[in-house]
């Protein structure tokens, strides 16, 4: 049973000292903290996180963070390879049922925020199919020729599989890991492309309204069209506009481009 969700951006650059000395997106990390802690409010009996990762799975009970392929290493590993500035080591969470070390980057930011924030339950992470493996199954060319069913199947299907596993009166609280589109303006980590602005804002719109109509629109945004404006969080929205009952409205904490990047900032309130 979902008792709240929340949209957070999945960049590593949300943890302190990932960026060295460097002070950056301060206001999406403290919008990011807001959403955790309203996330948590709802008093869940676990949290599930989902991002877009290049290798889909499941991973229960996780308990650890890695940075370790943006080569940096967590507290104790300050002496690896191409590490930068070292980080703090996550705190172990307390489960009773055994314990993960969370590989992927995007999900470890997610997990770091949930420890920050306090929370010492239950974490599971589910890692689901990009747009950009969904783009490339279907042959899309980025003008919109593929529309990612196959992976939104799979999206669904993961989310299905875990949810199996839960009993219809545990509390779930669902922590999405994603972001708009990398390519705002000559200053973006892409290079620019003109529908990025647009698109961008009609997502935020439905993202929040999440409506019939809303959910029929994320939905049916095509996977190639996703992958060619670099929106990671369309994967993570197939999941809520699967899992999510009737009724569910978005709340907007956050939204902005900085450096050409864009961030939305969500937290859905579910009846």
């Amino acid at each position: 049973m979902i008792v709240r969700a929340a949209l957070v951006p999945e960049t590593v650059l949300l943890v302190p000292g990932a960026a060295g000395r460097a002070t950056v997106l301060e206001d999406e990390r403290a919008a990011a903290r807001a959403a955790v802690e309203a996330l948590l409010a709802a008093g869940p009996d676990v949290v599930v996180v989902v991002v877009p990762g290049r290798e889909p799975g499941v991973l229960r009970a996780a308990t650890r963070t890695s940075f370790a392929a943006v080569g940096i290493p967590s507290a104790g590993d300050a002496g690896a390879p191409g590490a930068r500035s070292p980080l703090p080591a996550a705190p172990h969470v307390a489960s009773s049922q055994g314990a993960g070390r969370v590989a992927d980057v995007g999900a470890s930011v997610l997990v770091h925020l949930l420890h920050e924030a306090g929370w010492t339950g239950r974490v599971d992470v589910l890692v689901v199919p990009t747009a950009g493996s969904a783009a490339r199954d279907d042959g899309a060319d980025g003008a919109g020729g593929a529309d990612g069913a196959g992976a939104a199947r799979a999206v669904v299907r993961a989310w299905d599989g875990w949810d199996a596993t839960t009993g219809p009166e545990e509390r779930v609280a669902v922590l999405l890991g994603g972001s708009l589109s990398a390519r705002h303006g000559p200053d973006a980590p892409l290079a620019d492309d003109p529908r990025a602005a647009a698109l961008d804002a009609d997502l935020v719109r439905d993202l929040v309204a999440f409506d019939a109509g809303a959910r029929g629109r994320l939905a049916s945004l095509d996977a190639g069209l996703a992958d060619a404006l670099a929106i990671s969080a369309w994967a993570s929205w197939q999941l809520l506009v699967h899992a999510a009952p009737p009724g569910t409205r978005g709340r907007l904490l956050h939204e902005a481009a900085p450096s050409g990047a864009a961030y939305a900032v969500v937290v859905w309130d579910v009846p």
